[in-house]
């Protein structure tokens, strides 16, 4: 049998696959490219190991995001290619380079108590823990303000690097001088926030504590690691997020704080939560705050999602986080999920004017899922440095199984359910 005829072989097993789901090629591109906003001309594609990256497609530049994928910027026509693409057998998925945004709202500077971190129990739990050394905490997200003053402290310091040669790779991670994170915008290794976004939640987790100065995180000293993907409008694509994902994991991130969202299902990103999974490390994500009983991507990543005809199984590792109000009730932007809340795979937090740090040595109230979510990152992280001997998986579950019940409604007509809210004191005292 020749290698023509084995090659058109595996094409059509492949196109009869895609068949098998109900729908053609060129129907699954169409929803993909409708479910969205993505970067025009952009695809993220993975192919099968050893394969050439390039093969067969007409790009102005390709980005190794590793793992065997790729993101292509294209000359020519992007449905067609994906088409094209999807019916490679060397292929295992290609998608549009889609789009996100942040997962807050910013209202008025608000000078306010810390509302949030009483409701949860913080200050009782912090008389038996308050530090979460040994957990490092990544923020993918604007960046974060590595030189405010109340967050400098607790900056994540890749000491290969802080020790080595200016402008050189020290250890070798494909990133220099990489300090306190990365920026998966420029390739490098700035992840300064230029948006505050990264910065707020930041000092939500770990703004330090008992120091005198502006707020305390639920974390008074903490390891957190910047990677940037969002830029200074609030928005970044699939390939930043990624990379950033990616960069956490393989340098030893156990938590990370995703306070944004936007699109429809990803394989890329999917996979890239999946081998995070896989690592052992905890997925913090915000419900997103659109109004409705559905979460955004990626928390929705917690549940089974039929895409394109093929099931994705909802992952363990990813937490997802509704915002919740000074009255225990759904604040009223905030997304949720009634499976997932009845599936121990979503939780509430404190999301309305919540204080924190920003730019400058600033600080200020912002509401948003957002806000709510790195509460839950820093909770995450206390409890573990509590108990190093806990799963990703457990310590998602003691977080939600310790929480307060809530007893929530879609809208004021809506039928009830019942959701748990973090109580940090409740956490702590029962990862031991």
């Amino acid at each position: 049998m020749n290698k023509l005829f084995i090659f058109a072989l595996v094409a059509l097993l492949t196109v009869c696959a895609w068949a098998e789901n109900g729908l053609s090629v060129s129907q699954q591109v169409d929803n993909m490219l409708f479910q969205g906003r993505y970067a025009d001309g952009e695809i993220v594609v993975k192919y099968t190991e050893g394969s050439f990256a390039a093969m067969n497609v007409n790009t102005s530049a390709v980005k190794d995001l590793g793992n065997n994928t790729f993101c292509m910027k294209l000359r020519g026509d992007m449905k067609k290619t994906l088409v094209q693409l999807l019916q490679d057998p060397s292929v295992q998925y290609a998608e549009p380079n889609y789009l996100y945004k942040t997962m807050a709202v910013p209202n008025d500077a608000k000078f306010g108590q810390l509302w949030g971190m009483k409701k949860i129990g913080a200050p009782e739990a912090w008389n038996t823990k308050s530090k979460g050394n040994g957990i490092l905490v990544a923020v993918i997200d604007t960046g974060i303000n590595y030189k405010h003053e109340d967050l400098k402290d607790n900056v994540w310091v890749n000491e290969a690097e802080a020790n080595g040669k200016a402008g050189v790779d020290d250890d070798g991670n494909g990133y220099v001088d990489d300090i306190h994170g990365m920026s998966g915008i420029t390739q490098s290794g700035d992840p300064m926030d230029d948006q505050s976004h990264g910065s707020h939640c930041s000092g939500t987790i770990g703004g330090s504590g008992n120091n005198g100065i502006g707020v305390a995180g639920v974390c008074w000293e903490a390891e957190i690691m910047g990677c940037k993907f969002l830029g200074a409008d609030g928005s970044g694509s699939l390939e930043g997020a990624v990379l950033c994902i990616n960069y956490a994991v393989a340098n030893g991130a156990k938590v990370l704080s995703n306070s944004w969202g936007g699109g429809g299902f990803s394989v890329a990103l999917y996979d890239a939560i999946k081998n995070a999974q896989d690592a052992g490390v905890l997925f913090v994500a915000a419900a997103g705050n659109s109004y409705n009983g559905e979460l955004s991507y990626p928390a929705n990543y917690c549940l089974d999602t039929n895409h394109n005809g093929t099931v994705y199984k909802g992952l363990d590792n990813v937490l997802s986080v509704a915002a919740s109000d000074q009255n225990d009730s759904k604040a009223s932007f905030s997304q949720y999920s009634v499976e997932a809340a009845k599936a121990g795979k979503m939780i509430a937090a404190p999301g309305t004017s919540i204080l924190s740090t920003v730019l400058g040595n600033d600080y200020a109230s912002y509401d948003g899922t957002s806000m709510a979510t790195p509460h839950v990152a820093g909770a995450a992280t206390l409890v573990w440095s509590n108990n190093p001997n806990l799963t990703a998986i457990e310590v998602k579950n003691l977080l939600v199984n310790s929480g307060d019940t809530l007893e929530w409604s879609a809208d004021w007509w809506g039928p009830k359910f019942n959701v748990q809210r973090l109580n940090l004191n409740n956490a702590v005292k029962q990862s031991k």
